[in-house]
């Protein structure tokens, strides 16, 4: 029973990974887990239309989340930018964002195949 259990969550977590890369709302991350479980866990219909609104709740909780913890972020980041330009100079300023860049370009070239 617990494998089961584990099982499902597994699945629930990776399609729900899947559907967030994909760049989906919430209904379509839904109807993707829905099918996707359908298929895998051979579901009858009446389970099915059970578990599509369980999906469908879970993915427009989580799409909530996830626009709370994004709004949350950019504000830290903009009040963390703020506290900053008080204290560094023009010039220290505009360091700061070149190197940043440059992190930001040698991370995109980590990931890419070598020559």
């Amino acid at each position: 029973m617990k494998k089961g259990i584990l099982s499902v969550l597994a699945l629930l977590l990776t399609v729900s990974i899947f559907a967030q890369k994909q760049g989906q709302n919430p209904e379509e991350r839904a109807k993707k887990m829905t099918e996707h479980m359908k298929t895998n866990l051979s579901l009858t219909d009446e389970q099915t239309k059970a578990v599509e609104m369980i999906n469908l709740d879970f993915a427009r909780q989580k799409a909530e989340i996830e626009k709370r913890n994004h709004e949350a972020n950019v504000t830290l980041k903009n009040n963390f930018e703020g506290e900053l330009a008080a204290v560094l100079t023009p010039e220290q300023l505009e360091k700061m964002k070149e190197l940043r860049k440059e992190k930001h370009r040698k991370q995109m070239h980590k990931g890419a195949p070598k020559e």
